[in-house]
């Protein structure tokens, strides 16, 4: 690896300039062979928005890259280029209709600005418009998730590369750079479950974990992922939540034989085994199914170890498809921190929909949307005069999600986007940088979530729930200055949805979001998932079920330290705001779009 770097210095500095201006970013999207992409986004805000690669690539041979919206070639935008024995080079921009060989671009948008190799590596530079306005061969770069597909030849030679010379690697390209921060500087700690897999498809497992003692308060900088052997493959999610006792206990005393007593399945619990649960509630980090080490800005820091004696609750949720028994590993969260206090305190909170039985997709569903509301109640409560800003996202939705949009109203009228993906990637849920976002007391907030059930054979509904055959729609904020407010969700009325389908139900154990039917007596017995399945849909029936879940009123549960209703004596319904102006994308320069 020493010697790659130092390659890859060397050939920029022949190039002429050792690293891109502004927000580098870099990935290794292959280690065997060795496939580095580097990339900046240049005139950012202009119609000439640039984006520059640096492809560093461990062959001699061809070196092929692209942008794809699903990991295939069919619809991507593709460029081939290496330098031959003679070391002149070669270049073509590509485009692919299927999976194919990628036939030669009418309109070559892409631009060879160095193409260089010695006896291991190829490195090429290359650069497009992030909008070429060329629809029929590229594809516009924007915020959604894509991508990048790779393959390499052992010669110069352009043919079919071979299954092993190949690949896709989930991005978000436009995502703002981390601080480039050297972390082994800091302290770390890690919070560590170590599982063998229970024999079926979805476990949450809970464990208690102590921090170290320290002295005084930290601030942590950057949180990451620990994936040991199997884990990167059965853990869907990791999330830290600090735990705080009951008054007048002792935190050593009520949370220590939790540790002792090991993990237990969250959600199917003995008796009495967990009652630490209740008092782990506020979040900490989430780590998602394709994220990375998430990185506070420069001068933020997250506070930990207020207090002496500090737990964490680690809810880890572990996919088991093939419902394999005997795989054991180890996985979990590491936190680096420092004493040094940077100047402002940043805090996490959930905006989006509860997941319950009142959350529900019918069978054979194509992009049916789903909303969660944060009321202009909940934010005028506990957002502070001043606002905070919102400096990191993270979209979370289960198998079936495919778009996912995350709306903010202000007075009645709605301002750009906080994020929209309009190809979400359930595989590929990472903490994504964002142009900072003021957050104001009186502020709306919606999550619209699309999902797609249409696979599923048989045919099936799709309730809310835990596990990735049901479905979430929420979203992640990290934010500054750190605030009172944790968490602010929304749904239907229960009893709207039992009107709908003209049902009554009995929640017990642990059909809570798949409960018991009690009448009509036909029905009696069924689970409420069994008759939505029996009921014969068309898009009339769907559209009117759709339509209910999203404009219909909401519940909403809004506030700090957990799921607490509002600290109002009056219960608080919502749904979309008064909207008298909505949000309008810019329009394409390119006339062929408009």
């Amino acid at each position: 690896m020493a010697k790659l770097i130092y390659f890859v210095f060397a050939i920029l500095s022949v190039v002429g300039t050792a690293r891109l201006a502004l927000g580098l970013r870099t990935e290794h999207i292959s280690t065997s062979p060795g496939y580095i992409v580097a990339w900046e986004i240049t005139d950012a805000s202009t119609r000439n928005a640039t984006i520059t690669f640096d492809l560093t690539v461990q062959t001699t041979g061809f070196v092929g890259f692209g942008i794809s919206k699903n990991g295939g070639m069919g619809g991507a935008d593709i460029v081939i280029g290496g330098v031959f024995p003679n070391g002149t080079a070669y270049f073509s921009d590509r485009y692919a209709p299927g999976n194919g060989f990628p036939p030669v671009d009418t309109s070559q948008d892409w631009v060879l600005h160095s193409a260089l190799e010695n006896d291991t590596h190829t490195v090429l530079r290359v650069s497009r418009l992030l909008d070429t306005c060329d629809l029929e061969g590229d594809v516009v770069i924007t915020r959604d998730t894509f991508r990048y597909i790779w393959s390499i030849g052992a010669t110069d030679d352009i043919e079919y590369h071979g299954s092993d010379n190949r690949g896709s690697y989930a991005v978000n390209i436009l995502a703002d750079a981390y601080p480039d921060v050297d972390l082994s500087l800091f302290d770390t700690f890690d919070a560590i479950t170590n599982i063998t897999l229970p024999s079926k498809d979805t476990t949450y497992w809970c464990t208690v974990h102590r921090s170290p003692v320290f002295n005084g308060k930290q601030h942590a900088v950057a949180f990451g992922p620990v994936l040991l052997g199997p884990a990167s493959k059965h853990s869907h999610h990791l999330s830290l939540y600090s735990c705080t006792p009951p008054e007048g206990e002792d935190p050593v005393e009520f949370f220590e034989k939790y540790i002792t007593q090991g993990g237990i399945d969250c959600l199917e619990p003995e008796p009495g085994s967990i009652s630490a649960y209740r008092y782990c509630t506020e979040l900490v980090y989430t780590f998602t199914i394709g994220g990375r080490i998430m990185h506070m800005p420069e001068g933020v820091g997250f506070p930990i170890g207020e207090d002496t004696n500090m737990y964490y609750l680690m809810e880890s949720h572990f996919d088991n498809p093939d419902q394999l028994s005997d795989v054991t590993f180890e996985t979990g969260v590491r936190i680096y921190h420092t004493s040094d206090l940077r100047p402002i305190e940043a805090g996490v909170m959930r905006i989006g929909q509860m997941y319950d039985y009142n959350f529900v997709i019918p069978p054979s569903s194509t992009n049916y949307v789903v909303v969660g509301h944060c009321s202009s109640n909940c934010t005028s409560q506990w957002v502070p005069a001043e606002g905070v800003d919102i400096f990191n996202v993270m979209l979370h939705s289960h198998a079936y999600g495919t778009k996912m949009k995350v709306r903010q109203f202000r007075n009645g009228t709605e301002q750009p986007w906080v994020l929209n993906d309009d190809n979400y990637d359930n595989d590929y849920q990472d903490n994504r940088n964002i142009p900072l976002v003021k957050f104001m007391p009186g502020d709306q907030m919606a999550i619209e979530c699309h999902y797609d059930n249409s696979m599923l054979s048989p045919p099936s509904g799709v309730l809310g729930g835990f596990g990735t055959r049901r479905e979430m729609c929420e979203v992640v904020y990290y934010y500054y200055p750190k605030m009172g407010l944790e968490n602010c969700r929304s749904n239907i009325l229960k009893q709207n949805i039992l009107n709908f389908f003209g049902v009554s139900v009995e929640e017990i154990d642990d059909s809570l979001t798949n409960p018991i039917i009690t009448a009509p007596p036909p029905l009696a017995g069924l689970r409420f998932l069994e008759y939505i399945n029996l009921i014969v849909w068309n898009d009339v029936v769907r559209g009117q079920l759709e339509q209910l879940m999203r404009y219909s009123l909401h519940e909403e549960q809004c506030g700090g330290d957990g799921f607490q209703k509002m600290a109002q004596e009056e219960t608080y319904y919502v749904t979309y705001p008064e909207i008298v102006e909505e949000y309008v994308p810019p329009n394409s320069e390119c006339p062929t779009q408009n």
